[in-house]
């Protein structure tokens, strides 16, 4: 094993070394630990993650390296890190300046021309056509704002919150460059929805055998967006049958069950709880009658 002597550093830009200071503490390179390349991917990582959550879009893992010199002992070594600047310019920290959300985008087509056109709390709401979806629900799935400074980490808050609405089956975030910005670095937010299939229909079927042969089966019909804001309306009818063999007797078991369930991606009825509520967490509400 080889163990760090001492460490250093080598940042060519000021203001990337203030944002790396930071995150001291969380670094896995420590005098007197020994060296890993598990700990050198990680602090990789955990440098990248920092910076690009602190507006530096731009910014890659490819971007920093480790020197690692062990001329000083066979069993000790010192490790300076180097991060580098982009070739003959500097890092840049980039805000958040107009978000769109497309709710009718067709990854297969290649002019996804949009017609319509709604700004909800200073978001545009875009569709091609009139859009099927309220902009409320879509809103409250947004960690991003305009005027905010970029962040990954709220990007990918945002995809996910998306998809657990479960309304669409194709979700990407796009951001261009504000050609004409000269003093401050912007950015223009791209969220690229595809809506699902608003009804769909299954069916299951399994054999089973326990005294007897029997079948249990189930048809589903579920209808999204039902009321165009993002609610889940499912209706089933699940039932079988089964042979009940005894020495003396021979029978035939049954059983049907139809299901009706609402579910709405809040807590329905309780807007005030609602807005108290972490905005990372996904609460649900599921109303169901059983026949």
């Amino acid at each position: 094993p080889i163990t760090i002597d001492s460490i250093g550093w080598q940042v060519e830009q000021e203001e990337i070394f203030k944002y790396v200071k930071q995150i001291a503490s969380r670094s896995k390179i420590q005098k007197g630990k020994t060296l890993r390349i598990a700990d050198l991917e990680e602090e990789r990582s955990i440098i990248s993650d920092h910076l690009t959550n602190n507006g530096f879009y731009k910014f890659a893992e490819n971007y920093i390296r480790f020197n690692i010199d062990s001329s000083r002992g066979k069993d000790s070594t010192i490790v300076i890190t180097k991060i580098k600047n982009p070739k003959n310019e500097n890092h840049q920290r980039f805000f958040i300046r107009n978000i769109y959300v497309n709710t009718s985008f067709d990854p297969y087509s290649g002019t996804n021309e949009t017609t319509d056109t709604l700004i909800f709390k200073g978001i545009h709401f875009i569709s091609k056509g009139k859009s099927q979806f309220n902009p409320a629900p879509l809103y409250r799935s947004l960690f991003m704002h305009p005027g905010e400074i970029y962040n990954h980490k709220k990007e990918s808050q945002t995809f996910r919150q998306i998809a657990n609405l479960q309304m669409f089956n194709f979700i990407k975030i796009d951001f261009k460059e504000k050609s004409d910005s000269t003093e401050i670095n912007e950015l223009d937010a791209y969220i690229l929805l595809r809506p699902t299939k608003r009804m769909s229909i299954s069916a299951e079927l399994m054999g089973i055998y326990r005294e007897g042969f029997g079948a249990n089966g189930q048809i589903s019909f579920s209808r999204k967006n039902t009321f165009g804001n993002s609610e889940v309306l499912n209706f089933s009818v699940s039932g079988g049958f089964e042979n009940l063999i005894d020495e003396d007797d021979f029978k035939i078991g049954s059983n049907i069950g139809p299901r009706l369930s609402l579910s709405f991606p809040r807590l329905f009825m309780l807007s005030k709880i609602n807005n108290s509520i972490r905005k990372n967490a996904f609460p649900k509400t599921t109303l169901s009658s059983y026949f």
